[in-house]
């Protein structure tokens, strides 16, 4: 959680005087009504424990705030939740639909969290033994201030624990989670006699929650520009200063009703977020009736088959058999034969290998075919590696004209052994572009940028978000060389990818409408 610089509850970027928590000195808030909203629904229980929860991992800090969120939904439906929990036993109504409401709505609600799926029987033994203390020592911390929460209009709802352990059946769900032969230990500490009956519900349904967002949470993310504060204090008066925009994690959290939707490595939708709105895009034609797949996160134009169906059986214990991980030639075309390959010495494409650091490959080129002892281009290879290596320790420190210098040697290196799409080439020639463009030497920098971003559309598509950051890059570059036409060529091509992915309001959007704004504003002024 990016506390300096972003909202604690609704997750926007917070002004220069930011809202303080009135109890503590950790959280910030972007108003004083975000405060007063954050306090009644969760923080009046997080406050006097943070020195200690700061310090727990994400998913238990957000298990945590489910549990206290859960409280005030299970106290504003307890009468009724009880009227028909005692139907449904007496067999007077059919058992509910995991996940909805007694008249079988899907809301999203916290009914639809408890019933995600948790894997628990897939887990390591290990992750659930230490989940598990956890909840325990957050039950214990969290026990006394629900006990003693004044019950006040003005407070959040304090629900009757007793009646919810008594008479609610779903809780041997998660009681069942704990009869685990290699962790028989938790068992005994969890139900043992000096803990009180909602110490044991609030420690359960902790756990609960911690498995279940193993599989299930989402990361809420922004784009956050900075400046590298070194490279900035070693500056020379006549470099120009680049800001780096990238992605960041702001937090965690659960969307149940996206949670529905099943994985593809090469989805059709994307997610993206405006403070803590999720917002759910189609990138494709999507026909009546067909699926929508949404990527968890290895996609098939930045990892390999393999190296994807090892993080999703790790992560979420399931194998993929999407389109992209079934048809070998799709992967062969983008990932596997260009984007890690030697150069053919014969005409050119790519030479690939059957396993890394295999001495002999092949060339891809069909007219050529030829085979090659690569042994030498490991070699180079590694060291253009490092040289390239040095120059960014270079920019690091602020020697832009010395990293020039060695990111040229670098490149003179991998022009004998890599192929023109390798994604250290890319690299090498976007480093260029911002040493280039760092010493005022737009010319040069364009150069090399749009020669990284021939690479970056051959490796991502021509609709690829990659895509997108590389032109909005080129046209920062064409707008500080006022190169007027070009670069609202080239902000257009980016509006339209960030435009599909993202939508209008989204920063990255904003910035090149305001940029376009000028642009045309100038070209207005000169006619």
């Amino acid at each position: 959680m990016h506390y300096d610089s972003h909202c604690y509850h609704c997750m926007q970027p917070t002004t220069l005087t930011p809202t303080p928590c009135p109890q503590c000195r950790y959280i910030r808030y972007c108003s004083e009504e975000c405060q007063i909203q954050s306090w009644k629904a969760y923080h009046w229980l997080e406050c006097p424990l943070w020195p200690v929860i700061k310090n727990i991992d994400t998913f238990s800090l957000l298990s945590l705030r489910i549990m206290i969120k859960a409280q005030s939904f299970v106290g504003e439906s307890l009468e009724k939740e009880k009227e028909d929990l005692k139907l449904r036993m007496t067999g007077k109504l059919p058992p509910r639909m995991e996940g909805c409401d007694s008249t079988g709505k899907y809301n999203g609600d916290y009914t639809s969290v408890f019933n995600l799926e948790s894997h628990d029987k897939k887990q390591p033994h290990e992750d659930i033994f230490n989940f598990a203390m956890t909840s325990i020592l957050l039950s214990r911390l969290a026990t006394e201030p629900f006990t003693r929460i004044d019950t006040s209009k003005d407070d959040p709802p304090h629900p009757d624990w007793a009646y919810i352990i008594e008479e609610g059946s779903e809780i041997q769900r998660i009681r069942n989670l704990l009869n685990l032969e290699k962790v028989h230990i938790i068992k005994s500490l969890m139900f043992d006699q000096r803990m009180l009956k909602h110490e044991i519900f609030i420690a359960s349904m902790i756990l609960c929650h911690m498995l279940q967002l193993r599989c299930n949470v989402q990361a809420i993310t922004a784009m956050k520009s900075t400046y590298d504060e070194t490279a900035e204090r070693n500056r020379s008066f006549n470099e120009v200063p680049i800001e780096t925009t990238e992605q960041v994690r702001l937090a965690s959290a659960v969307y149940p009703t996206a949670c529905l939707m099943n994985h593809a490595c090469d989805p059709n939708v994307i997610a993206s977020y405006r403070g803590k709105q999720l917002t759910i895009r189609a990138i494709k034609k999507i026909n009546k009736g067909e699926e929508i797949l949404h990527c968890y996160g290895p996609h098939f134009q930045h990892m390999c088959r393999d190296e994807r169906q090892k993080a999703l059986q790790e992560q979420y214990f399931f194998t993929c058999g999407c389109r992209a991980c079934k048809e070998e030639s799709l992967l062969a075309h983008h990932h596997g034969n260009k984007r890690d390959t030697f150069m053919c010495t014969r005409c050119g494409s790519a030479v690939v290998v059957d396993r890394d650091g295999d001495p002999l490959g092949h060339c891809v080129n069909p007219d050529c075919n030829s085979y090659q002892n690569l042994t030498n281009a490991y070699k180079l290879a590694k060291q253009s590696r490092k040289l390239f290596s040095q120059a960014v320790q270079l920019l690091e420190l602020g020697e832009v004209k010395d990293c020039l210098a060695m990111l040229h040697e670098c490149y003179d290196v991998q022009k004998t052994v890599l192929y023109r799409h390798h994604q250290h080439f890319t690299e090498t020639q976007d480093c260029l572009a911002k040493c280039y463009a760092m010493r005022g030497k737009n010319q040069d920098a364009i150069k090399y940028l749009k020669m990284s971003i021939q690479s970056v559309e051959f490796t991502y598509g021509k609709d690829s978000i990659e895509l997108a950051n590389e032109l909005s890059k080129l046209a920062q570059i064409l707008f500080n060389s006022r190169a007027e036409d070009e670069a609202l060529k080239v902000i257009d091509r980016a509006l339209d990818i960030f435009g599909v992915h993202y939508g209008p309001h989204h920063p990255s959007c904003v910035e090149l409408f305001e940029m376009q704004a000028v642009l045309k504003w100038s070209k207005s002024q000169t006619k």
